[in-house]
């Protein structure tokens, strides 16, 4: 089987990406862990990377719009997370 490129108006498909790995709470009951957004990763739709694409916002969010018609894979590339002056993800 062969996927559609042929995009469909006023569709999206949204989510939120996360960190792997959860990390510790900064307030609240020791031991807790929290998921950790991650700001900047590129999002695209295999196929059509060039078209139909987004990056996250500092919550993780992202939103592909006119996407294709039936099943398609969409790319989650994390090499472009943002990061600290430290080094660690946002």
């Amino acid at each position: 089987d062969t996927l559609s490129l042929t995009t469909l108006p006023d569709t999206t498909v949204f989510g939120r990406v996360f960190a792997s790995e959860p990390e510790p709470a900064q307030k609240g009951v020791p031991g807790t862990f929290v998921n950790r957004p991650l700001a900047g990763v590129k999002i695209f739709v295999d196929g059509l990377q060039d078209r139909v694409f987004t990056t996250t916002d500092e919550q993780g969010n992202f939103r592909l719009e006119n996407c294709p018609v039936g099943e398609f894979f969409v790319y989650i590339d994390g090499r472009t997370v943002i990061t600290t002056p430290e080094g660690a993800p946002t």
